[in-house]
């Protein structure tokens, strides 16, 4: 107890009172686990280990991960720390009903500031989406509660699976979904959408069809919407699961079979929570972006410190999530957004923004609204990649991925009162995000040369710009002027951007040296000067 009273003098009282008094916001079910097995051991294999835990296999959440939901009459809790003695299993967590983020409270607004704010008009001058420069059809995934996939301005973006026939009481693509046209509801087991209006409003910001002369505009005007219901956390693996598998197959198929899903739009979650107990959801978002799609995340509407706090899946440690705070009109945190210096990495204007209603438009607002629209924008970027990232994208898919997140932190519109609340420091900017996609695109490929060395003469460090015929590993050398070895370090190129490593030559004495790169048979050289 002295301990924590030391603390919480230290960290500030406030600060303190919130952390100890702070709950978990959501419902867990009851006598319901989530399981992880190791590959070829059953579900019966573990009712048979655990007679006495009176274990009924529910359904199969994933075949590629073998992940699994159990129901008990045992409690949820005891149940976690009986089966995760158990040697056939890699990890279990309980099942839980999460929290939709962000509705709406107002009328329609007659224009859609939140795009001037985004520099949307500009980058839509580029093109406004849906093919690749090698024609694949971008998808993004909107996992949320629920969608109108008849809505005049939305039906033109549903995606469509073509390799299923409809309605004929088959699963002709054989992925365990009879007739998944346009994705699944995994709330009911059924190809047919539930009516949501968060779901709905969601879907629209990342892709209401554009330029038709009829209500609004997403931010990706032509993308192709993969829409899958969610309400509990079974149901979300399962569908994360659904969007590998195709991503995967794509990949592995070079685009015969499959989707070309980019992004995953999570506009929900659990509050005051933290990803380590949640391990098989949370291992998700990193096999998702290992398959090259990136997950885009809203922490809740609450002003809460989420690097304190937590928040799922906002606050998970995956590389591949990029996770949004709301912003208004004047670039500004909105009062309410969760916010974390570590776990929030962009603003995104979500105050008060037109959006599609189930029937007609309504105003949306919050962290759900600022998501989508960086979800929308990551499925954008990739239609304005060059030949040389999009061809990177199937043998080299987290690392693509990986790329555009880079390019979207890096882009951002560097904001003063952003600074303390998450780790870009800025609001997004498509203009800024389109002129760092082009400049990775011009990055150096040729025969092995030294390009260039910055400061030469040096004094204490020097950076070389090179190009290369492939990426693999170079070993470089620095000699004196005596043809002794004074320097060695290996270095990598860069898949995409400019190549290039810095040398310290700190204790290097005056003279002239020389810089050797080489690999096999394949080497370069140019003279680099000391000077004290």
């Amino acid at each position: 107890m002295k301990k924590f009273i030391l603390f919480c003098l230290f960290i500030g009282v406030t600060t303190c009172f919130l952390f100890a008094q702070a709950t978990p916001d959501y419902t867990r079910i009851d006598n319901q686990i989530i399981v992880q097995l190791k590959p070829g051991i059953s579900p019966e294999k573990i009712i048979n280990n655990h007679p006495n835990l009176h274990l009924r296999h529910l359904k199969t959440l994933g075949h590629t991960h073998h992940i699994h939901l159990f129901e008990s009459n045992t409690a949820a809790e005891n149940l976690s720390k009986i089966l995760r003695k158990e040697k056939n299993i890699i990890a279990v967590q309980s099942n839980y009903r999460v929290k939709f983020y962000g509705e709406p409270n107002d009328s329609l607004f007659d224009e859609q500031w939140n795009m001037d704010m985004i520099r949307m008009p500009q980058v839509w001058e580029h093109g406004t989406g849906g093919l690749t420069t090698n024609g694949d059809t971008i998808v993004v995934a909107i996992v949320d509660s629920g969608f109108n996939i008849d809505h005049p301005d939305l039906s033109p973006n549903v995606w469509h699976n073509y390799a299923e026939i409809p309605n004929n009481g088959i699963d002709d693509d054989q992925n365990g979904y009879i007739d998944d046209i346009t994705g699944w509801n995994f709330r009911e087991n059924s190809p047919i959408h539930g009516l949501s209006k968060h779901g709905h409003s969601v879907a629209s910001l990342a892709g209401a069809k554009g330029d038709n002369e009829i209500g609004i505009s997403g931010v990706n005007q032509t993308i192709k919407l993969l829409l899958l219901d969610i309400t509990e956390i079974d149901e979300i693996i399962a569908a994360y699961e659904y969007l590998y598998d195709l991503r995967d197959k794509y990949n592995k198929t070079n685009g015969q079979e499959g989707a070309f899903i980019v992004a995953n739009n999570a506009s929900w979650g659990i509050e005051n929570a933290f990803c380590s107990q949640l391990p098989v959801l949370a291992s998700m978002y990193d096999r998702l972006g290992e398959v090259g799609i990136l997950s885009i995340a809203a922490p809740s509407n609450n002003e809460h410190n989420v690097d304190i706090l937590g928040d799922i899946p906002a606050a998970c440690l995956s590389p591949y999530i990029i996770s949004v705070l709301n912003t208004d009109r004047l670039n500004r945190k909105v009062y309410n957004s969760s916010y974390g210096k570590k776990s929030i990495d962009i603003g995104v204007p979500g105050d008060e923004v037109p959006s599609l209603a189930l029937n007609g438009y309504r105003i949306f607002s919050g962290n759900s609204a600022a998501a989508p629209q960086l979800t929308g924008a990551v499925g954008l970027l990739y239609s304005y990649a060059c030949t040389k990232i999009i061809d990177k994208t199937k043998s080299s898919p987290g690392e693509t991925a990986l790329l555009l997140k880079e390019i979207i932190l890096t882009s951002a519109f560097k904001i003063p009162a952003l600074q303390s609340y998450c780790s870009s420091g800025g609001r997004l900017n498509m203009q800024n995000c389109f002129q760092s996609l082009e400049e990775a695109c011009n990055s150096t490929s040729g025969t092995l040369e030294i390009l260039s060395i910055f400061p030469n003469p040096t004094r204490f460090e020097t950076k070389i710009i090179y190009q290369s015929p492939n990426f693999e590993e170079y070993q470089v050398v620095v000699f004196n002027s005596l043809g002794q070895k004074v320097k060695s370090k290996t270095t990598t190129p860069f898949l995409f951007g400019q190549k290039h490593f810095t040398i310290n030559t700190s204790t290097f004495p005056p003279g002239v040296y020389e810089i050797a790169i080489l690999q096999g048979k394949k080497v370069t050289t140019d003279k680099l000067v000391v000077v004290r």
